[in-house]
């Protein structure tokens, strides 16, 4: 399995195949990053959904993309297809290119985090390119909470 490193490490590796191997390499790879891309979406579209307090069943409703792929899709159980991601933005009431920006992954994540003036979006979506579920996602923006209300306290005393 190819360790995700960074961009850059996976284009490299992607341009370098050139042994016997070459096809089984270049499909490992894409498919890592394809389900890198879809975590991302995945968290992306959920959150997007929830910070508007839609359910999946309002989304089927205005977007007429079916709960099944609704919820593959936020399950991160399959690509979806380019109408469906436009369908989805147009729903959720966001520009459907930014539904396309959530589908970059980016380079690498930032280390110096201010959590508060963060995107809570942003910051799932970088969490999710390193393979973390939704649940596994919440825990960890929810430890990223206490520890910086923790460092708030100490600086008061």
């Amino acid at each position: 399995m190819i360790e995700f490193k960074s961009l850059e490490y996976i284009t490299e590796q992607f341009n370098n195949v050139k042994d016997e191997n070459h096809a089984e390499k270049v499909s490992e790879i894409t498919d890592y990053l394809e389900k890198c891309v879809l975590k991302k979406l995945a968290v992306f579209i959920s959150a997007i959904r929830k910070e508007k307090g839609l359910s999946v069943r309002e989304v089927n409703e205005r977007s007429k993309v079916s709960l099944a792929v609704i919820n593959d899709l936020e399950k991160a159980r399959s690509m979806p297809r380019v109408e469906t991601l436009i369908r989805l933005g147009l729903a959720l009431e966001i520009d459907f290119n930014e539904v396309f920006r959530a589908l970059i992954l980016p380079d690498k994540i930032s280390t110096d985090i201010n959590f508060y003036k963060v995107n809570k979006t942003d910051l799932a979506m970088d969490i999710a390119r390193y393979g973390y579920d939704k649940n596994q996602i919440a825990e960890i923006i929810d430890f990223i909470k206490y520890i910086d209300f923790k460092s708030t306290q100490k600086n008061k005393k």
